[in-house]
């Protein structure tokens, strides 16, 4: 009998509080700090040669934070015309290259940039030293 009254007010109050629960509309989400300091994030590439021989050449890429928030883990891509000098060595970067075409990304040392500052890395390439055909930096 007490558990059938007990059961009875458990009834009554789970009844209480559903009819007092509102159903509100979707509302969307603001971006989060992570989705503002990558949109906050942004890199310029500068691209030099630093010395040349018959054979070869030294190549210095400048990454630059432009934006308001530390750049975290940036790539460069590079797109050399016809015939694409062969990357022999490189410092200060782990770098791929697939023909024409060299990505750059940053070693664990280098791969946090504050707003303003810069990194200087650079490798050893050979063939003709010809100006690429682009060099592009993405953030993140």
């Amino acid at each position: 009998m007490m558990l059938r009254s007990l059961s009875m007010a458990l009834a009554a109050i789970l009844a209480a509080a559903m009819a007092t629960v509102a159903v509100q509309p979707p509302v969307s989400a603001a971006p989060s700090t992570a989705d503002s300091q990558i949109m906050a994030a942004e890199c310029t590439a500068t691209y030099t040669v630093g010395a040349q021989w018959t054979t070869g050449f030294v190549a210095n890429i400048t990454v630059t934070n432009t934006g308001t928030e530390p750049l975290v883990n940036w790539t460069v891509t590079i797109v050399f015309p016809d015939p694409a000098p062969i990357i022999q060595q490189s410092w200060n970067i782990t770098l791929v290259q697939n023909g024409n075409t060299v990505i750059i990304r940053p070693k664990p040392w280098n791969n946090i940039l504050p707003p303003g500052a810069s990194v200087t890395v650079g490798f050893v390439g050979a063939g003709t030293t010809s100006s690429p055909t682009s060099v592009t930096c993405t953030p993140g």
